[in-house]
């Protein structure tokens, strides 16, 4: 991952967007699945990536535009959707150099592969987002760095029994009624974030999910809990799309109820409490065998990481 590789990459996410719906078709070296290098013209169409063999013999266009990337390299870049820090900075804790962290692991970042990713806060005081959630609002992405995408808030409305490493003093006790309202006022401000990692079954999350999802469209990612699969699959009925940290900070798969990691086996997922009224079969087998399909795709996360112990 070089400075030239970077190069292509920002000229290729930024050209579609100036030619609007006319087609581009950069002539660079790919990267396949096979890992062998292979010299071909990359079609690109409002910023996505198309099938050339569909637009040449289904379509019969031709490029409107051509671009000789001269034996540049173009491959997929990763997107990490949860970074708590790395050189040496905890970007919950390292308030004062809180932008300087985030200069130093863009830039990282993305001569490792990543190009985008989220700064991920654990569970924290009200005074600490006070001083973070400003801090990210203003910073402003330098050059050859990996773009930021949002900001991660990991709890603090999470199961004290999963919490892991999060500080147990600034984690909700799990038995106030949580509302959007007493949300933001912990937070302080929504501004530039992006996910936020709830467990699904504390009071009132269900409502609080359903707003952050469809008013402040924000993804709601499941996450140190200790939720059945009945309970994680409402949660998805309400807008949750994503599982923090998959296996970890949950309960383990069990073949009575799978919890959150059943969502991934589930094809399908009822709409409400209508179930088959079988009583012979455990309420997460109801959820598994119901004939409704999903509302949309649930994505996970996995992470290898390390930290002092709390």
């Amino acid at each position: 991952f070089n400075d030239s590789l970077h190069e292509l990459q920002i000229t290729s996410r930024r050209l579609p967007t100036a030619l609007t719906s006319n087609e581009l078709k950069p002539h660079a070296d790919l990267e396949f699945k096979s890992k062998v290098l292979k010299s071909e013209d990359l079609w690109i169409l409002d910023g996505r990536i198309l099938d050339p063999e569909k637009v040449f013999w289904d379509e019969r266009r031709v490029a409107d535009k051509e671009i000789d990337c001269h034996g540049f390299i173009a491959a997929p870049g990763f997107i990490d959707t949860q970074i708590n820090g790395a050189l040496g900075f905890d970007f919950s804790s390292d308030i004062d150099n809180f932008q300087e962290s985030l200069h130093e692991v863009a830039t990282y970042v993305l001569r490792h592969g990543v190009t985008a990713f989220y700064p991920t806060i654990v569970s924290s005081s009200e005074e600490t987002y006070s001083r973070i959630l400003p801090k990210f609002a203003a910073y402003e992405r330098g050059p050859k760095e990996a773009e930021i995408l949002g900001l991660h808030l990991e709890g603090p409305f999470i199961s004290q029994e999963k919490r892991g490493a999060h500080h147990k003093s600034v984690i909700s006790d799990g038995q106030e009624q949580i509302t959007l309202s007493k949300l933001k006022k912990r937070y302080g401000s929504l501004e530039k974030v992006a996910i936020i990692t709830v467990a699904p079954e504390l009071r009132g999350m269900e409502q609080v999910i359903e707003e952050l999802c469809n008013n402040e469209k924000i993804v709601v990612s499941l996450g140190h809990s200790m939720c059945d699969l009945e309970t994680a699959g409402k949660a998805v009925w309400s807008g949750a799309r994503y599982i923090t940290h998959l296996f970890n900070a949950m309960l383990p798969f069990h073949h009575r109820d799978p919890g959150i990691v059943g969502l991934l086996t589930c094809q399908k997922l009822p709409t409400s409490q209508k179930l088959p009224t079988s009583q012979k079969l455990p309420t997460s087998h109801k959820w598994l065998s119901s004939d409704k399909k999903l509302p949309h795709k649930v994505f996970y996360g996995m992470i290898a990481d390390r930290s002092e112990e709390r």
